[in-house]
């Protein structure tokens, strides 16, 4: 399947949810990440969609 993350927040915050990204769960295999670099939205809290 395919999963969309949308992160924003300090580059090293950011940069380690990347890194979570890359490695997956234990039962996960990820084939790989694209990133976009986009200008801060301002947004806040965790929502689920699909």
């Amino acid at each position: 399947g395919t999963v969309e993350v949308d992160v924003e927040g300090p580059t090293g915050a950011v940069e380690e949810m990347l890194e979570h990204l890359r490695t997956g769960p234990p039962a996960a295999q990820v084939e790989g990440i694209d990133v976009r670099r986009e200008a801060p939205r301002g947004a806040e809290g965790f929502r689920v969609t699909g």
